[in-house]
């Protein structure tokens, strides 16, 4: 069972995807703060993460940068669900984020499809 890991402020929004990724088979484990989730990224080095940026104690940027600089953890597909800019949005490419949703349109199955074109 792949592992993915959520590290996103909404707890509502991380309620609603963690059930449906595991639906999906998804073992799932959830964290709100950007300093708590970095460091299980980091030592669990799930097959996905799927990332927010308004995080507390460390920007989902930040994190962003951290997992994509370690040797260990550069390959791992993140995706980023949030409301961001264009010019935020470019940041997030030129950091090497694998996928971008905006939050007001994604849904679960979108994710989900998204999902599991990145781990094929």
């Amino acid at each position: 069972m792949d592992k993915i890991i959520i590290i996103n402020e909404d707890r509502d929004f991380c309620k609603t995807y963690q059930r449906a990724l595991q639906k999906a088979g998804y073992q799932i484990e959830v964290y709100f703060d950007g300093k708590v989730g970095l460091t299980h990224a980091l030592a669990q080095r799930p097959k996905l993460i799927i990332l927010g940026i308004m995080l507390p104690t460390m920007n989902g940027f930040d994190v962003l940068e951290v997992l994509k600089r370690k040797e260990t953890t550069k390959e791992i597909p993140v995706v980023v669900v949030s409301k961001l800019s264009g010019e935020e949005i470019e940041e997030l490419k030129h950091l090497g984020v694998s996928a971008f949703f905006p939050k007001s349109t994604c849904t679960p199955e979108i994710l989900l499809k998204k999902i599991k074109e990145l781990l094929s």
